[in-house]
């Protein structure tokens, strides 16, 4: 737009003074405003999940309208409102879950639409990586039945082990016991060793319902999970049905009773109500 401003004044040599005026007319339109370009989650144990936020500022002169927010990526996760609205001056929190099933690298993108006239999408990107967890465990003297809490990086019995100088480990299967190579999440093994040791174990956590297939007679099993689980959280299926444990037992698939050993100046066998994690059972 252009205009004149006219002053007329007593001045004898210039009684009228003309100053030219320029201007642009603008629309009142919001400003999205997202003060990250990558969310980086960081390392995160597999099997786990952590939450980062960053806020959508409005710094336009009217109300800024998000109609949708989307997360793309493997492991990421967005499950706040996919519409809000930010006053002038104003600012919202978008979180964002970063939950990696297995150990790597990755990437991700979060996608905000919204009624910014010149920024109609913003986009930020995500990063993370799925890493391993450890915990360790003390075995006493003798004879152990235990299992182990994590799915190991490796499930030789060497690796397990390592650092015990010498031991004995055996499974159950088809009636009999059998030496062991191998240690794998839900089974349960007798460990022997001549004096007490520390198992150190690295691996990723099981956040998914585990399935073992159990013979007739007796089976040594485990709880999967670093948490262990309660012995009603138990299904037993047989064909096309699940049962709970309780159930099972009414129809005679399975005996009531489910033992751990204790190691201790007495050794015996004891009942249970909880799979307790690094247990065998």
């Amino acid at each position: 737009l252009t205009g004149t401003l006219t002053l007329t004044n007593n001045d004898p040599d210039n009684g009228s003074l003309v100053v030219n005026l320029t201007g642009i007319g603008q629309s009142l339109s919001p400003n999205i405003s997202v003060w990250v370009d990558t969310l980086k989650f960081g390392d995160v144990v597999a099997g786990t999940s952590t939450d980062l936020g960053f806020f959508v500022a409005n710094t336009g002169d009217t109300t800024l309208t998000v109609s949708n927010v989307v997360a793309s990526g493997t492991g990421f996760n967005y499950s706040g409102s996919t519409s809000f609205l930010v006053a002038v001056n104003d600012s919202n929190q978008v979180t964002v879950r970063f939950s990696p099933a297995t150990t790597g690298d990755f990437t991700g993108t979060i996608t905000i639409t919204s009624n910014d006239p010149d920024t109609p999408t913003k986009t930020v990107q995500l990063s993370g990586k799925g890493t391993t967890s450890s915990t360790s465990k003390i075995f006493a003297a003798g004879w152990n039945l235990m299992s182990i809490p994590l799915n190991p990086v490796s499930n030789l019995a060497s690796d397990v082990l390592t650092g015990i100088p010498s031991y004995l480990l055996f499974k159950y299967a088809s009636g009999t016991y059998q030496s062991s190579t191998t240690i794998d999440p839900a089974s349960g093994y007798w460990l022997g060793i001549e004096t007490a040791d520390t198992v150190n174990l690295t691996g990723t956590p099981l956040i998914t319902d585990q399935t073992k297939t159990l013979a007739g007679g007796w089976n040594l099993i485990a709880s999967p999970f670093a948490g262990g689980s309660p012995k009603n959280n138990l299904r037993i299926i047989q064909g096309s049905t699940t049962y709970t444990i309780d159930e099972a037992v009414t129809a005679n698939l399975v005996q009531s009773n489910i033992y751990k050993y204790n190691n201790t100046s007495t050794p015996a066998y004891a009942t249970v109500t909880t799979l307790d994690a690094w247990n065998g059972h």
